[in-house]
């Protein structure tokens, strides 16, 4: 929580006038503002590949878009907002959009084809508390280095590990992927996908729900359901890995993601716990 709280902070102060976005595409008349020290610049056209931090101002007329991408972990937000604002909440809104799509992501029943949402059984899990929920930060720093480990792993180019009952499909979505997994076993799984970047040995999870939006915030594929149309892509190039990784516990899936920041790839050391994963 420490290190949640620090981040956040840095966010808000300083480190937010450091480069941690770039624009990855836009569509139409977008201007920016960049923040130097107090002081702002004039509103300029913006381009393709231009640096931001997290309080330059971006200023959005109707109809345009845009895609900012978090330059460390390659992970790109699109954002079709409208007027003035700064980057960061762009990002922030962003995120909150990604958690929506997901919690109303399908789950759908292999053997019957009936669907019903992610988020309803989501909060079947709360509902039968049968489900441990690794809390505590010693237990998340262990599985955001247990995750940073797989992410290493994957990057090997060696043969990935097989799980049995459980598919990993990925599709082309324009320039990006779109994955679906199916658990065919007879237990429930808390699926996710671990995106690597190869140029920075950093992870981060594909798919994370917010605070704001759910108060169960790791998504479950429940036994002999296939999950798909989360909404959600992610980019494709040869810096891009991404691996599956199944649990029976469930975890908060946005404590994670912040918390693999500080756990570089190259350097994780695998932990005692019990982990499936496997990659394409």
């Amino acid at each position: 929580m420490k290190r949640l709280l620090f981040l956040l902070l840095c966010a808000g102060l300083s480190c937010a006038l450091h480069a941690q976005f770039r624009v990855y595409a836009f569509n139409g008349q977008i201007k920016y503002k960049s923040r130097t020290a107090d002081t702002y610049g004039p509103w300029t056209s913006i381009r393709n590949d231009l640096s931001l931090t997290s309080l330059d101002s971006l200023w959005i007329p109707e109809g345009a878009s845009i895609r900012i991408e978090d330059v460390r972990p390659h992970v790109i937000y699109n954002s079709s907002q409208t007027g003035r604002m700064y980057v960061y909440d762009i990002v922030r809104q962003a995120k909150k959009g990604n958690a929506m799509r997901i919690t109303k992501a399908m789950n759908v029943e292999i053997a019957s084809g009936k669907k019903t949402t992610m988020n309803e059984h989501m909060m079947s899990v709360i509902g039968s508390g049968s489900r441990a929920c690794i809390l505590n930060n010693d237990t998340i720093d262990m599985l955001a280095e247990m995750f940073a480990w797989i992410g290493a792993q994957a990057c090997t180019k060696a043969k990935s590990p097989t799980l049995d009952g459980i598919y990993f499909k990925r599709y082309h979505v324009g320039d990006d992927w779109d994955f679906e997994f199916q658990n065919r076993t007879d237990k429930d799984y808390h699926i996710n996908i671990i995106h690597v970047n190869k140029r920075t040995n950093t992870a981060s999870l594909c798919y994370v729900v917010t605070d704001e939006i759910a108060a169960e915030k790791c998504p479950l594929t429940p036994s002999g359901f296939s999950t798909c149309a989360l909404d959600v892509y992610f980019p494709n190039s040869e810096q891009d890995v991404y691996v599956l990784v199944a649990t029976e516990f469930s975890y908060d899936t946005e404590v994670l993601d912040n918390e693999l920041l500080y756990h570089p790839i190259d350097k994780a050391r695998p932990a005692n716990l019990d982990v499936k994963y496997m990659w394409l």
